[in-house]
């Protein structure tokens, strides 16, 4: 399946959000069904070569960033955890970051 990044960073009116080291990247639809599948894709984990994560928050459908974590765990109530995310993806997803003026190294585990 092609993956089609139309990526935007989150506004939020939360005081909570304010003390995020990185703000939510919202990116649309999730493709991956099974844990391990690639999470833009959906490519079973058995095709993709190097996975790599992201941490799916506000109920799926955004990013949140490294460092964030434990904030994220004691206040975002749609906090889904790590998903899989293979490594073509990863490269779109890279780039599609950078465009937005982001590390995408605070974003890709």
């Amino acid at each position: 399946m092609a993956v089609n990044l139309k990526l935007k960073i989150v506004e939020s009116s939360e005081s909570w959000r304010k003390e995020l080291k990185n703000p939510y990247i919202d990116m649309g639809n999730m493709e991956g069904e099974a844990e391990n599948d690639c999470v833009l894709c959906g490519k079973p984990s058995n095709k993709v070569h190097h996975r790599y994560s992201l941490h799916i928050v506000d109920g799926g459908g955004r990013i949140g960033g490294r460092g964030d974590e434990e904030l994220i765990e004691m206040n975002d109530s749609g906090d889904m955890y790590w998903f899989s995310l293979g490594s073509s993806c990863a490269k779109k997803l890279e780039k599609a970051i950078k465009d937005l003026g982001l590390n995408p190294s605070s974003y890709i585990y």
